[in-house]
């Protein structure tokens, strides 16, 4: 049993590896070659730019599973913390993963690609974000108030 305020192992095992789990299904396609990846998509991603598409829901995912882990309901950053930090190692991990693919034979790597993991990894954040204000543990930030009497007066 953990004391209040301590966290416990299985707090951190069901925020974390969800995250490391979807890493590694994103490593895992990565190393098919493109031909066995589009039959695993939808026919109705076959349109010009779908890959794009594919990557920024894919991304987006990982943001939130991130920002999710990151919170660790309170124990972990505090969401003006965790926003930046995900989207630094999700943006990490996609540059990692379009190195990955460069290395895989029918598969290429780009700009471009990275570039939607970056947007959605950014939109993910913005949902769970929107969705933790809506449910109220984290606030929207205060808006500066005008000086009190006091600071004007002098007294601190």
């Amino acid at each position: 049993m953990t004391k209040r305020g301590e966290l416990s192992v299985g707090l951190v095992v069901t925020q974390v590896s969800p995250v490391l789990l979807y890493v590694g299904l994103i490593f895992a396609l990565s190393s098919l070659p493109q031909a066995q990846v589009s039959t695993l998509t939808a026919p109705w991603l076959a349109f010009p730019h779908a890959d794009k598409a594919i990557h920024f829901i894919e991304y987006a995912f990982l943001g939130a599973l991130g920002l999710r882990a990151l919170l660790l309901k309170g124990h972990g950053l505090s969401p003006r913390r965790a926003f930046p930090v995900m989207l630094a190692l999700g943006g990490l991990c996609a540059l990692i993963d379009e190195l990955f693919q460069a290395t895989v034979a029918a598969r290429d790597s780009s700009a471009t690609d990275w570039l939607a993991d970056i947007f959605g990894i950014f939109f993910g954040l913005l949902i769970v974000r929107l969705i933790l204000w809506r449910a109220g543990p984290f606030p929207p930030p205060a808006r500066a108030s005008a000086p009190s009497e006091e600071s004007e007066s002098g007294l601190r």
